[in-house]
């Protein structure tokens, strides 16, 4: 009877503690465009410009009428300024436009975000937290969606994504554009084990010492 009970305490802490460590989700993560055309993209900002640190802000407004494609709600272009059909000609160098989520586990984890992008010039690099995730889309960015897998580790509560956006100017009208939309996030890859998972494991870990000792015993 105790070698039963011992046993089964140890059964469910090897399989109860990888699902427990990975009831976890990525919450708050919009793509671009989400808003009236014409206004400021809520979920985004500009945090540097070319020569411009934006130490405050910089907004990223919603494209109406878009030099690139047609707009639809979530999946707009977003740039550093309401772009019409009026000639745009901006510097050439990195445009960075940031986001925010948050994830809920209590540690930290590699977690995998998938969908598509759109750039104008190109995407150099995403990072996630400060982190460079090598994730690109090299030049010209603005001919289709593209899918696109960025991967890289959060923490939980409040997590940033950052786009650093080329423009390569090209002369005349040269505007500035990023545009994406994110699939249903990825299960976390790697997932530290949450407090609760590493307890119970702890608990069938010991179960079994204790029973192999009295085993030795008797």
């Amino acid at each position: 009877m105790r070698a039963t009970k011992f046993l089964t305490v140890l059964f469910l802490a090897c399989c109860l503690a990888p699902t427990l460590g990975m009831a976890n989700a990525i919450t708050g993560l919009y793509g671009t465009g989400w808003g009236t055309p014409g206004t400021v993209d809520p979920h985004y900002r500009i945090s540097q410009t070319p020569g411009n640190p934006c130490l405050a802000t910089c907004a990223a407004w919603i494209i109406p009428d878009s030099l690139f494609s047609a707009w639809a709600p979530g999946l707009g272009w977003i740039g550093p300024a309401p772009y019409s059909f009026t000639e745009v000609d901006e510097q050439t160098g990195n445009y960075h436009f940031m986001t925010s989520f948050n994830w809920t586990g209590s540690t930290s984890a590699l977690i995998t975000v998938t969908g598509e992008w759109a750039a104008d010039t190109e995407i150099k690099q995403v990072f996630l937290n400060g982190a460079a995730t090598g994730a690109k889309l090299d030049a010209p960015g603005f001919a289709a969606l593209i899918p696109f897998s960025i991967e890289g580790w959060v923490n939980p509560g409040a997590n940033s994504l950052r786009f650093m956006v080329h423009n390569a100017n090209g002369g005349g009208s040269d505007p500035v554009g990023l545009r994406i939309s994110f699939d249903t996030p990825l299960p976390p890859q790697g997932t530290a084990p949450e407090p609760g998972s590493l307890a119970l494991l702890g608990g069938g870990l010991a179960g079994l010492a204790v029973f192999r000792l009295r085993r030795r015993r008797s």
